[in-house]
């Protein structure tokens, strides 16, 4: 997309960018719908900062980028102020930030008071506000997390809506100064750049409804199991999954009830034993049912966390170990 016309621009480091921010947001401004996620984040939205006009809110309405009305209007930001941020709630209203004089403030929509409320100003640079629904695509329990550095640059910090943005949390610190410039959702992770590089953060939990394993029985809450499976692109076949490729990761989580798991060579669990086995074998050492042969320097690690009851766990997915070494 070309920048918009007539944007102000802002220095960050030794750089110019306009001030533009972009986010995942309602369908329809103010309508909460069915509560879905394609409702409440199924579009595309803009705020950006008009030299005469102050800030604009744009929506892409199929391919066309139409201004919309922000429900209040947007207050007249100083000239010194910098690094506009955009979100969206769960109420299906925007949210936005800005840094001025080295203080942070956000505005948003206050459900008991009915109106848009200011939040701060805190101290710091470079806000970034992300919905995390946006990452892991789920609207119960999601919340508004506030990134930003300390006035040193030298830190990355975090504060959240549900904490009415009281708590400061710190997330990273730095060798040296830097810039923090924007914050991007990807499928279950979060990216954060600055002029020192990218930051990542772990994958987050995948919910029971966005996973649906052929040769399981249905899934129930209160049961996690997290498995890593890491290996050699040929050695691993499985008869859901096409074909891997050169440098890909595969990480499901499951979650699974205990009566929908059953594992050879364990005694039966009892209520609140946590049992965390890592596997570590040699490539000859280990045969899975539904795998291909493993050759040399392939690797299976197996993370299982179960935390309640177990009536019965029997599996037989293993062959016999033979020689070698197990690390755990």
């Amino acid at each position: 997309m070309a920048t918009p016309p007539a944007v102000k621009v802002s220095k960050r480091g030794q750089t110019l960018l306009p001030e533009v921010a972009l986010s995942r947001g309602p369908l329809q401004m103010a309508v909460t719908g069915d509560g879905s996620y394609q409702t409440l984040f199924g579009s595309n939205w803009i705020l950006y900062w008009h030299k005469k006009r102050g800030l604009i809110l744009l929506q892409d309405q199929a391919g066309i980028w139409a201004e919309v009305v922000p429900g209040a209007p947007f207050p007249e930001l100083p000239l010194s102020a910098r690094h506009i941020s955009l979100t969206f709630d769960q109420s299906a209203r925007h949210m936005f930030a800005w840094q001025d004089n080295e203080q942070i403030q956000c505005r948003q929509w206050d459900a008991a008071a009915g109106q848009y409320v200011f939040r701060g100003p805190f101290a710091g640079v470079d806000p970034i506000l992300i919905c995390d629904a946006t990452i892991n695509y789920q609207i119960p329990g999601s919340d508004i997390v506030l990134y930003y550095l300390t006035l040193d640059r030298k830190a990355l910090c975090y504060r959240v809506q549900n904490e009415l943005y009281a708590i400061e949390h710190e997330l990273y610190v730095f060798m040296e100064p830097v810039f923090l410039d924007q914050g991007i959702a990807h499928a279950y992770m979060l990216q954060l750049a600055t002029s020192a590089g990218t930051l990542h953060s772990n994958l987050y939990p995948i919910s029971l409804q966005d996973i649906q394993t052929a040769g399981f029985a249905p899934w129930t809450s209160g049961e996690r199991f997290d498995v890593v499976v890491l290996a050699d692109v040929q050695d691993i076949q499985t008869g859901n999954f096409a074909p891997w490729t050169s440098g890909e990761l595969y990480e499901p989580v499951i979650e699974r009830s205990a009566e929908d798991i059953q594992t050879a060579g364990f005694a039966p669990w009892t209520s609140g034993e946590l049992y965390e086995p890592i596997i570590q074998r040699a490539a000859e050492d280990i045969q899975t049912a539904g795998f291909a042969p493993w050759t040399g320097g392939s690797l299976l690690l197996v993370v299982t966390v179960h935390d309640g009851p177990q009536q019965h766990i029997q599996t037989a997915a293993f062959a016999a170990f033979t020689g070698g070494s197990l690390n755990g």
